[in-house]
């Protein structure tokens, strides 16, 4: 019995979603960077380290023990950086379409071994990395899974 944490991971980077006619670069783990690059942009930055993660719900004893983990799994969208070329209003199309785009690719994550509690989408800029003072156009997608292991 071990955690599928890693799959379900990959699973969401495999979403397939283009932003403004542009292929996304995603990142997680160990490709994370700590500023990106004009060039890595549009770029997915997928983070498990949620403040929900890891967090067993429910625990059944018995012949076959079910353990039920609880993971929140962020997956932001880094469009342009603010206060370079287009504003809020050029870029709201952009984003507008990418959530819609993204909120239909969501509905195939479907398996027997996890499920999604709860997936928010939210539109608008965001500072990355935190405390650095650049803020991005933006889409943030908060998933709220539960595992199944048994």
């Amino acid at each position: 019995m071990s955690s599928n944490l890693i799959a379900i991971v990959n699973a969401i980077k495999a979403l397939s979603v283009t932003y403004d006619s542009k292929t996304i670069s995603v990142r997680d783990g160990s490709s994370l960077v700590q500023t990106p690059n004009i060039a890595d942009l549009p770029m997915r930055v997928i983070s498990a380290q949620g403040t929900t993660g890891g967090q067993v719900i429910r625990k059944t004893l018995g012949a076959s023990p079910v353990i039920n983990f609880r993971w929140q799994i962020n997956d932001i969208l880094l469009g342009q950086q603010v206060g370079l070329g287009r504003g809020v209003k050029d870029q709201s199309t952009a984003l507008l379409t990418y959530a819609q785009s993204y909120a239909q690719a969501v509905r195939a994550l479907v398996t027997s071994q996890w499920q999604i509690e709860d997936v928010t989408i939210s539109v608008g800029n965001i500072e990355y990395p935190e405390s650095s003072g650049t803020r991005y156009h933006s889409v943030t997608c908060e998933f709220l899974i539960k595992e199944i292991i048994q």
